[in-house]
């Protein structure tokens, strides 16, 4: 019966002391422990303490760290060259000795790992620097022969959970990380609060969404083919490829991924230009050197240099070869040609539809288009020894639904006023538009000198560069 007392009394005593709140104090450079009315409860004798977390407090002595509880009893021997606060459970200590690696930065350590709150080695003596492990059951830790500030998470068991990293960053319900390669390069993946990864490393920064993510790896072969790791790599050369918000690779890896345009998107691989669908595959093969969109879901696509076609947005070709294409109307393109004369290579021009089909004979130049009028000009050269020392200038218009010509070939600066012909008819034949008949005062067309003519829409009047007329 007495040692029934006994033990319900130790008991007591032990339990109103741990409902305590004790704090550290220093006297005479020893710490110990007082209640909240400053009352010594452990007497000042360590060479360092903490604050009591699981009923639990480190303290050191004479170089070693222990455990005691708040009656100061120790309950885990001195033994550690450091250690920490108890945490959800755990406390990171310090190896007691140097303890020998198999790396020259891991050799002949002092080293972390973890224990009990019975004192139990449950995580070995591993690491360079440990955090606490939080309530998921997570800790933050470094090896020796890791970068700087780099970290992993690993589990209660010890085993790593997630790749290593120099920065983390909560996003939505992921965590985006980011680490670096030898060369400096930043490299990025995302992962689970768990720490399981949700994608690999990528060198961009990407958003983890339900779209399309466009992600870039390094690539050290000629052909645009993988694969050279992200982390490990450091070659300069990058294909890239999407992948959906689980990481899964949707697509082959390419050089270049054009904008998705109505369910396809121009693709470059070594070197070549073809295109995808909407379900990633392979429309049309890569064929092309070049790829440029130019408007109402038609791109010019070059196969060697001076041989370019217009294509669907698909990649189906729908137009002969031309030197090159150039947007000219909202419905209209210019296709170029290089054409060889007697004397010399020309650059020409005519007119296209956007479904590739020639809407007009070629011309040295295409001017302004008005009311489906083109205004054209041929230019004429006077070869001496196959040098052009002078040229002129000759001027017409074409109707675009048909190709045809409607008025005669005239030299600019003969503008003059056709008195002999009827003067309702005149001026006509010089603006190469088909617009009603105007008449103006013979002694004024006369006197000026008119090179140029332009439709302003807007106010419905031909414009000059002395002047304007309705």
């Amino acid at each position: 019966m007495l040692k029934i007392v006994i033990f319900l009394l130790v008991s007591f005593l032990f339990f109103f002391a741990s409902a305590q709140e004790l704090s550290p104090k220093e006297e005479n450079g020893k710490w110990g422990f007082v209640n909240g009315n400053s009352e010594w409860i452990i007497k000042p004798q360590y060479a360092s303490v903490s604050s009591f977390s699981d009923n639990l407090s480190c303290v050191s002595k004479k170089g070693k760290w222990g455990y005691i509880n708040k009656v100061g009893k120790l309950i885990i021997p001195f033994q550690y060259s450091q250690a920490k606060p108890f945490v959800n459970g755990y406390a990171a200590v310090r190896s007691p000795k140097v303890l020998p690696g198999n790396t020259r930065e891991n050799n002949n350590q002092f080293k972390w790992g973890f224990i009990n709150t019975n004192g139990d080695l449950v995580v070995d003596y591993l690491f360079k620097n440990v955090k606490e492990f939080d309530s998921e059951g997570r800790c933050l830790v470094s090896l020796f022969n890791m970068k700087t500030n780099e970290l992993f998470w690993i589990n209660k068991e010890g085993k790593a959970v997630s790749p290593p990293f120099i920065k983390k960053e909560k996003r939505n319900n992921t965590y985006f990380i980011t680490n670096e390669r030898k060369d400096g390069k930043k490299v990025y993946r995302y992962i689970k609060p768990s720490g399981e990864s949700i994608t690999n490393w990528y060198l961009n920064d990407f958003k983890l969404t339900d779209t399309l993510i466009k992600v870039w790896l390094p690539t050290k072969n000629d052909n645009d083919t993988l694969q050279e790791l992200a982390y490990g790599g450091n070659s300069r050369k990058k294909v890239c490829a999407f992948i959906d918000s689980n990481g899964k690779v949707l697509t082959d890896w390419y050089s270049e991924i054009k904008v998705f345009r109505k369910g396809y998107a121009a693709v470059r691989k070594n070197y070549l230009y073809g295109f995808i669908n909407d379900d990633f595959k392979l429309v049309t093969p890569p064929t092309y050197r070049e790829v440029v969109y130019l408007k109402n879901d038609t791109y010019k696509a070059q196969i060697q240099f001076g041989q370019t076609v217009l294509l669907s947005i698909s990649g189906a070709r729908k137009s002969n070869i031309c030197f090159d294409f150039e947007n000219y109307s909202e419905d209209l393109l210019l296709g170029l040609h290089q054409l060889k004369s007697k004397e010399k290579t020309e650059l020409r021009y005519a007119i296209f539809n956007l479904e590739g089909k020639q809407k007009s004979s070629w011309y040295n130049k295409i001017h302004q288009l008005s009311n489906g009028i083109a205004r054209v000009e041929e230019i004429k050269f006077n070869y001496k020894n196959n040098q052009d020392v002078k040229s002129d200038s000759y001027y017409n218009s074409v109707k675009i639904s048909t190709g045809e010509l409607i008025t005669n070939w005239r030299i600019s600066s003969e503008v003059k006023w056709e008195a002999k012909s009827n003067k309702t008819d005149s001026i006509l034949t010089y603006l190469y538009l088909s617009t009603p008949i105007i008449n103006l005062n013979l002694n004024y067309f006369n006197t000026v000198f008119i090179k140029e003519f332009v439709w302003d829409k807007k106010n419905e009047i031909y414009l000059f560069f002395r002047g304007r007329f309705s």
